[in-house]
Formats: C-alpha cells, sequence, structure tokens
C-alpha cells in the first residue's frame, strides 16, 4: 500500500479490528477537535480520542497518527495524488 493512500493511514486501526465507520468516525473527531481549536487560538495536546479504547486500539491510534503526519500534503488540484485525484 502507498504511503499516499489514505487506506495506509488507517490500516493501523483497521488491523486492531475497528470498522472503517468506527475508524472514521475516530478521525473526523480529531480533526474537528483540531478545528475548534484553531478557531478559539488555542493550541495544545490532542485530546486523546481513544482514551476509552482497549490498549491495542490505543496503540494502533498512535501510528495512524504518526502516519498521518507523513502523509504529503493533500493538494486540491490533485497534483501528486492530492484530493482531487482521490476524489477521481
Amino acid at each position: 500500500m502507498d504511503r499516499n493512500d489514505l487506506g495506509w493511514v488507517l490500516a493501523p486501526l483497521l488491523d486492531a479490528g475497528l470498522s472503517v465507520d468506527q475508524a472514521r468516525d475516530l478521525l473526523f473527531r480529531l480533526a474537528f477537535e483540531e478545528m475548534v481549536s484553531q478557531v478559539r487560538g488555542t493550541r495544545g495536546p490532542t485530546p486523546d480520542a481513544v482514551a476509552d479504547q482497549p490498549d491495542g486500539v490505543r496503540a494502533a491510534w498512535q501510528q495512524m497518527l504518526l502516519r498521518l503526519m507523513l502523509l504529503d500534503p493533500l493538494r486540491e488540484d490533485g497534483a501528486d495524488g492530492g484530493l482531487a485525484a482521490a476524489e477521481g
């Protein structure tokens, strides 16, 4: 799987037993909390969205966050596999 593939980012969560919908919900929560913190002007550690999950899922969450940081920026023009290319 290509490192620029969003499936590569989610793979640790899926391998830990979460469904695609559960992984998507966690990512949505992460994105929403990040946007709210930017609007409020508060920058702090990312809230642990998986505090209530088993150890394996928490470890997978950390791996997913690392992979997310390694992704090339998603470019709206679709260059280099960006967002427009992903949408088809």
